[in-house]
């Protein structure tokens, strides 16, 4: 009896070693799904000019180092906001409330300046006024819906020695909406983010302006655009000072950027007062647009704009601080289809996602700006050959987070040539007799059915 069992055992044991090589086999041979089709899939310009219905301009001022950013919607659209910070800036926000009346508007200003810059917003309405824009009443003329909101950029341009520095003011928003079209964004430090910073080890950092959109393969596209100039940080210290938003990534926007290859060891160039970090009142803020083409109602339009808050914190950290002045609109210029359920729920999650995109944009085509120097300076080799969004260089080194070149062997993933390689050694290893003894897996690959152990 002990002798039968032991052979029983032993059966059973080579039938239990022989399942999981096939399973093995199976793994390795087989070749595995095409990733790629399922991946999202960034608009033509992966910028927030992809959602039908919105330009955007921006006007610059390097000499004392502020701008405006403007977002057209000319045809009007439905706009929400969600103010987080704890000294915000804004405009016209209380209009946007669901449960005001809800006019349409047609236009978004972002600028730098403070408080004063909110004067950038007389430019936009002035512009939109001039060619027939908004809501019409006596004889024709129009009067359109704009709300804004703005980022602190103080003391840092030619005219801080002055009694009265230079802020963004009507001229700067008829310029910037003057400028708006369609098409590629110019991202960096630019328009709002000329003057913007954001946190970095013992000195503030170039932040700017960043977009970021994806086509969620239904008719539906989704971008956001922001203003990064904010009391967190953007990047991960618990993980060798990487973006926060790098794992976000879609296709190869972001191209080489990486972790960088000594961690948190920085480069900081000396920094003067202004350039310190600074939790004092008003001091920072991020600010920025999410939008759909979708046809979004008032409440939905102000839910997007609440989960796009998630996005934010996912790619700053802290964020929402009684030191910040976030802010963020949500936008739908209802160009595209109603949305059920499920798909809603899809669009908020990417509507956070580009947001968070778009924060890593704005980090890393900031240029050095009034002796603030970019991530890319202080942590050297994490932007090593980095290209723009959509223009990776040719046979780029993919690391860390960064996602993956495409494989060999075209859209199917390589899995023929893996086969071809990967086979012969581990029939080889295993062994014919092996195989051949395994009978589910015949049944298996036969198509026939294979009864579950009683």
């Amino acid at each position: 009896m002990l002798g039968r069992h032991r052979k029983r055992t032993r059966r059973a044991a080579g039938r239990t070693v022989a399942g999981v090589s096939a399973a093995a086999v199976l793994a390795v041979v087989l070749p595995a799904p095409n990733a790629g089709a399922a991946e999202a899939a960034t608009g033509p310009t992966n910028s927030i000019t992809d959602v039908a219905g919105i330009e955007v301009g921006q006007y610059t001022d390097r000499t004392n180092v502020t701008g405006t950013s403007v977002l057209l919607m000319k045809e009007g659209a439905q706009v929400g906001v969600d103010v987080r910070g704890g000294v915000p800036g804004t405009v016209n926000t209380d209009a946007l409330n669901p449960v005001t009346s809800q006019s349409a508007f047609h236009g978004l200003v972002l600028s730098g300046g403070s408080w004063a810059g909110l004067s950038a917003y007389d430019g936009v309405v002035q512009y939109l006024r001039e060619q027939k824009v908004g809501h019409v009443y006596a004889d024709g003329k129009t009067l359109p819906g704009v709300a804004g909101a703005i980022i602190y950029d103080l003391e840092q341009g030619a005219d801080f020695a002055g009694q009265l520095e230079v802020t963004p003011d009507r001229k700067f928003g008829y310029e910037a909406a003057k400028a708006a079209k369609s098409g590629p964004v110019e991202q960096g430090s630019v328009g709002a983010g000329t003057g913007a910073g954001t946190d970095g080890p013992g000195i503030r950092l170039k932040g700017g302006v960043g977009t970021a959109s994806v086509n969620l393969g239904n008719g539906i596209t989704v971008a956001s655009f922001v203003v990064v100039n904010s009391f967190g940080k953007a990047y991960d210290e618990t993980r060798g000072c990487e973006l926060y938003s790098l794992h976000l990534e879609v296709g190869n926007e972001f191209g080489d950027t990486r972790r960088p290859p000594e961690g948190c060891k920085a480069t900081v160039p000396s920094a003067k007062p202004a350039d310190k970090p600074s939790a004092e009142v008003d001091k920072n803020t991020t600010i920025g647009v999410v939008a759909t083409n979708a046809k979004l109602t008032a409440p939905q339009v102000q839910k997007l704009a609440q989960v796009a808050h998630g996005g934010l914190a996912r790619a700053i950290r802290p964020a929402h601080t009684m030191s910040d002045g976030d802010t963020i609109f949500g936008v739908s210029t209802k160009k595209g289809s109603e949305v059920g359920l499920e798909d809603f729920n899809a669009l908020l999650e990417a509507g956070a996602n580009t947001f968070s995109r778009a924060v890593a944009h704005a980090v890393l085509r900031a240029k050095p700006v009034a002796g603030r120097p970019t991530y890319c300076q202080t942590f050297p080799g994490a932007c090593a050959g980095n290209t723009p969004a959509n223009a990776p260089a040719e046979g780029a080194e993919q690391i860390g987070l960064a996602a993956p070149a495409p494989p060999a062997g075209g859209e199917g993933g390589g899995g023929a040539s893996l086969l071809s390689v990967a086979a012969p050694a581990l029939l080889v290893l295993l062994g014919f007799g092996a195989l051949a003894s395994l009978r589910p897996l015949r049944r298996l690959v036969s198509g026939r059915a294979v009864r579950s152990p009683s």
